[in-house]
């Protein structure tokens, strides 16, 4: 096998080994929420509610149900954020982005690395303050 043949060899394999890095894996919460774990290591997913009332929620949750310190939010017609801190001083950040008139795209990110554990944690407190309401 000539150079230039393993030379080939290596980047398809290394090309197909990075596409499997960065596809999406879907999974569930413990109370069967969907959600989609984007390459970026955000959690993705589509809850009922509009965007005020998926936003207050997560508000609610991160502060009232996970106790952690919000530390910015912000809000207006099209998308909204909530920023906190845990306890060992992890970022938690919940995205909410209007995507219909009763549905909102809900992206959560937790500490450096994007800890999944913590992320459906999160989801999972705020489907059931959803429920609540």
């Amino acid at each position: 096998m000539t150079t230039r043949q393993v030379l080939r060899k290596a980047t398809l394999a290394l090309s197909l080994c990075s596409a499997a890095l960065l596809s999406a894996c879907s999974g569930a919460t413990r109370s069967g929420t969907s959600y989609t774990l984007k390459p970026d290591r955000e959690i993705e997913a589509f809850l009922p509610g509009d965007l005020d009332k998926v936003h207050k929620a997560a508000e609610d949750t991160v502060r009232d149900d996970l106790s952690y310190r919000i530390t910015r939010t912000g809000k207006d017609a099209r998308e909204g954020f909530v920023e906190a801190l845990t306890a060992k001083g992890d970022i938690v950040r919940v995205e909410t982005y209007r995507s219909g008139d009763k549905v909102t795209r809900t992206e959560i990110f937790v500490g450096p690395l994007g800890d999944e554990e913590a992320m459906r944690d999160v989801l999972d407190a705020l489907t059931r303050t959803l429920e609540r309401r």
